[in-house]
């Protein structure tokens, strides 16, 4: 545009006369003129945009067990499988039995699966789990495994029980006859004596003495002395031994008086 002579650079972007893009809010002024882009989920020169379909292009990000579905400019996802629950891009099984969503019977067992869940009945009776669970009479089937022939089986609600007849003992399961009553015991006799204690053992006795030594043998007997056979006389006998003569007694001579002491002097 032109204005007192000078160029003035004019933004189609502000005026709607001059936006001619098809999304106004993503027209970009320039110093040439004006730029146009398509805005996320739309496709085009900016000018002319048409929605881009994610679902059918398969580039959206919904889970595997969710639905896309196409919006003007995005798209939803939505878990579309039973049993499952979550925001569409991620989706979670849902256990029923836990959050108590099943319809089993009173007397069955739920058990979660993917996606749902099944119901059992309980021992002790049959159905279909859901709306029927009946009681099983185990003895009129005779599923029992009471003792034969020596208990007797009664039902009960889902279960039975056993007791053993009269004249034998167990927990009905295993009946046994009781053993035969015994003898009867002797009557008591009398007491028997009072036991004394035994002596204490004594010390033992000294051992015996040796026996006596035997004397010694006796010497042989000398034999007599004979005199030979001699016709001689015998000799003489002999003389004793001469003994010398005592000499007389002499007494020694007296001894001289001892000198008298010298007269003091005047």
């Amino acid at each position: 545009a032109v204005a007192n002579g000078t160029c003035v650079a004019v933004d189609e972007c502000a005026s709607p006369e001059t936006n001619l893009c098809a999304f106004p809010d993503t027209c970009i002024n320039t110093a040439a003129g004006f730029d146009c882009a398509c805005p996320p989920g739309y496709v085009g020169d900016g000018l002319t945009c048409i929605d881009f379909d994610e679902c059918a292009a398969g580039v959206d990000a919904c889970d595997p067990l969710a639905s896309c579905t196409n919006t003007g400019g995005g798209y939803n996802c939505t878990c579309s499988e039973a049993g499952y629950t979550g925001d569409g891009f991620l989706c979670s099984d849902i256990n029923e039995c836990f959050v108590g969503t099943h319809d089993c019977h009173l007397q069955a067992t739920c058990a979660n699966t993917a996606g749902s869940y099944s119901c059992a009945c309980n021992a002790g009776f049959e159905g279909n789990g859901r709306s029927s669970c009946l009681n099983i009479d185990e003895c009129a089937r005779g599923t029992d495994n009471c003792h034969p022939d020596r208990a007797e089986c009664i039902d009960t609600y889902g279960s039975f029980t056993c007791t053993c007849l009269n004249g034998f003992g167990g927990d009905g399961i295993s009946c046994a006859a009781p053993p035969p009553s015994p003898p009867p015991s002797a009557p008591p006799g009398s007491p028997p004596p009072p036991q004394t204690p035994p002596p204490p053992p004594s010390a033992p006795s000294p051992p015996p003495p040796p026996p006596p030594l035997p004397p010694p043998p006796c010497p042989p007997p000398i034999p007599p002395h004979l005199p030979p056979d001699d016709p001689s006389p015998p000799p003489p006998p002999l003389a004793p031994p001469a003994t010398p003569p005592i000499p007389p007694f002499n007494p020694p001579p007296p001894s001289p008086p001892p000198p008298s002491p010298p007269p003091p002097s005047p």
